[in-house]
């Protein structure tokens, strides 16, 4: 594709980035523009505004560099031979969203078949986790998801969530009432949510860099969740024989939200998985202990057995005395605990205001809430009224 003489010029178009920017002009103007007068610049403009979100579809379904960039200029070729044909311009989003996922996924059925007639094809294990998807396979589905939507729903949802635009902004660009585009994203959301959790998929784990607008500082993660099931447990929270699982969603988790840093508590499960996936990362690690940590690993490390306090004395021996908060609280043991929380939600915002970054709370748990005095749900209440980017990562 890269030869021809219209692919050719998308890449001059693509050089063009740096000219001025026509906010006052809409899409539909835009088109016009290139259809009716020629206006490269014009089409250049288009590149500059909805360039982004096609490459990022293109490397989510490919992977490769070079495939998303040849991905890429195909899209962009399929809209320059296609204007006139545009029934709605006013949706230009949605079709390029929608040409990108599809140009990239004949690329990349057509690359499995060479390497099948190659016999290079990949072999995967169903019993290893880490071997089922990758972040990159996951986010891939929240595209094939937002294909399926019927068009009044997809349109708001690609330029709320993946190209950021605020209602009010959306609401012009689409000739609609910011009601009407409220409502319209709820049910996209909640269409997407259904249809994503049917494939074992968590909605907001995978919409975290479009939601939280990611910076290229990153982000720092509050973590806090269910601890591992008792052996005697009648109600499944988080059954034992998932810790691999929860343990590579965690891992994918920080990978994908570009994670700086992990701010959590050490209490055998979700956080001591946490700590040890950010340490396999390279992380930066907090702890906040709402005890002194003898007393701690008693309550809530090793009432799940030795081993987890052996991984707790592991994970406080790899951190300077300055990264363990210990609050030596007393009295109640919920309101020492929901203490705790307050403060790694603190010290996780705190880190992000210092460095940069964006803060982030990781709810590990069931989905269910326990009602009045859930600890977890409490912190996500709280995670999410100090305006921190909330992500759910399911235990089951």
């Amino acid at each position: 594709m890269s030869s021809s003489p219209l692919a050719a010029g998308i890449q001059q178009l693509r050089g063009r980035l740096a000219c001025h920017d026509r906010p006052a002009q809409s899409d539909e103007q835009l088109l016009n523009a290139f259809q009716n007068q020629h206006d490269d610049g014009a089409f250049a403009v288009l590149v500059r505004r909805h360039g982004p979100m096609v490459l990022r579809v293109c490397r989510r379904v490919l992977g490769q560099e070079q495939d998303a960039e040849d991905a890429f200029q195909a899209t962009f070729l399929v809209l320059a031979r296609n204007v006139a044909s545009l029934r709605n311009p006013a949706i230009l989003a949605s079709f390029l969203h929608g040409t990108a996922y599809r140009t990239a996924l004949k690329a990349r059925q057509s690359a499995a078949r060479r390497r099948k007639h190659e016999g290079r094809a990949a072999t995967r294990s169903s019993n290893d986790p880490a071997e089922q998807l990758s972040w990159r396979e996951v986010q891939t589905l929240l595209d094939e998801e937002i294909a399926r939507l019927p068009e009044i729903f997809r349109s708001v949802f690609i330029l709320s969530c993946m190209e950021n635009l605020s209602r009010s902004e959306i609401a012009q660009r689409l000739r609609l009432k910011e009601r009407t585009v409220q409502k319209r994203l709820a049910e996209a959301r909640q269409r997407l949510r259904k249809r994503l959790s049917h494939r074992g998929v968590e909605l907001a784990a995978i919409l975290a860099e479009f939601q939280l607008k990611l910076d290229p500082n990153g982000t720092v993660t509050a973590v806090a969740g269910r601890r591992v099931d008792a052996a005697d447990a009648k109600e499944h929270r988080f059954p034992p024989e998932n810790e691999a699982l929860v343990a590579w969603r965690i891992r994918n988790m920080l990978m994908g939200t570009a994670s700086k840093a992990v701010v959590s508590s050490a209490a055998c499960g979700a956080d001591i998985l946490a700590l040890e996936s950010a340490g396999g990362l390279g992380l930066e690690r907090r702890v906040v202990l709402p005890f002194d940590r003898a007393r701690f690993r008693s309550t809530s490390v090793t009432d799940r057995g030795p081993e987890w306090g052996a991984r707790f004395d592991q994970i406080l021996g790899q951190l300077d005395s300055k990264d363990i908060i210990e609050l030596n609280l007393e009295g109640d043991e919920n309101a020492a605990y929901a203490a705790a929380n307050v403060r790694i939600i603190e010290e996780a915002r705190k880190l992000a205001s210092d460095t940069d970054r964006f803060p982030l709370a990781a709810i590990v748990w069931n989905g269910f809430t326990r009602g009045k005095g859930d600890l977890t749900d409490a912190f996500r209440q709280l995670a999410a009224e100090r305006k921190m980017g909330v992500i759910s990562i399911p235990t089951l």
